[in-house]
């Protein structure tokens, strides 16, 4: 589908963005011609929930419903070479696990838009997650989840705390917990070894705002309990597991940490 785009932003920017779209489900089209509006506006006001000068992320409502808008900035010379195209091809292998693509958007001076359905505000980083009665639920969903794209062979190059979220919005979606922000996701045979141990160690090395080891380990119990019992075959046997990912926490200089911020219970 290649549908025109276009809207003209109010004083004081009194700017007007044209593109075209890539990909539209025409069901959703007035919708994300409304989100891609909004979006533009918040980028230009700088209330972007993410926004480091070549890509902004931001979320919008458009008549009620809840959309993420990822924006890169800078429009490709050559398609081939085009950020947007990369996270639609990744999010699609993601089908299942991750918000769907509903959208890309094309401009000719103002970059690229991919567009998904907003499945909730809560992921694994913000201070009231570990306050919910069903942390621990949530938890093993977020290690089932790991274990089941791990069973498909795909590898998610950026699987963090911060990028699992609860899945609010999208019943339709197998897993009470998603994955977001697929950019760089491979697709293996058997995802090696090491990379399934950088996956987990990725989600266990960032606590977000828990300060207690004790509910922490408690909390990674959850997740490794449940990734051990979904995935087969697992990468290290059970009882070595847990040693085999702070190993990799400790060692993997790519692997983001604040574990050193812990702090043992009185």
């Amino acid at each position: 589908m290649n549908i025109a785009f276009s809207t003209a932003l109010p004083a004081p920017f009194n700017e007007t963005i044209t593109g075209r779209w890539l990909r539209a489900d025409s069901a959703y089209l007035p919708l994300l011609q409304q989100a891609a509006a909004n979006h533009f506006l918040q980028w230009r006001q700088g209330v972007c929930l993410k926004n480091d000068g070549k890509r902004c992320v931001s979320r919008v409502n458009a008549n009620g419903k809840f959309f993420i808008i990822k924006h890169f900035t800078k429009t490709p010379i050559c398609p081939l070479f085009s950020h947007a195209r990369r996270t639609w091809r990744c999010t699609d292998l993601m089908a299942g696990f991750t918000p769907p693509c509903l959208a890309v958007l094309r401009t000719a001076r103002h970059g690229e838009l991919v567009c998904f359905p907003d499945c909730g505000d809560s992921n694994f980083w913000r201070g009231d997650y570990f306050q919910r009665p069903d942390v621990d639920q949530l938890a093993a969903e977020a290690g089932r989840l790991m274990a089941a794209f791990h069973n498909k062979g795909l590898y998610h190059g950026d699987a963090k705390a911060a990028n699992f979220v609860v899945n609010a919005r999208l019943p339709e979606l197998p897993f009470s917990v998603l994955i977001v922000d697929c950019d760089k996701v491979r697709h293996y045979h058997n995802v090696p070894i090491s990379l399934q141990l950088k996956n987990i160690a990725q989600f266990v090395a960032l606590t977000g705002r828990i300060r207690s080891r004790s509910r922490w380990q408690s909390l990674t119990h959850h997740f490794l309990n449940a990734y051990a019992a979904a995935r087969n075959p697992l990468p290290v046997p059970s009882d070595s597991l847990e040693q085999a990912v702070m190993d990799t926490i400790h060692h993997n200089r790519r692997v983001e940490s604040n574990l050193q911020e812990l702090q043992e219970d009185d």
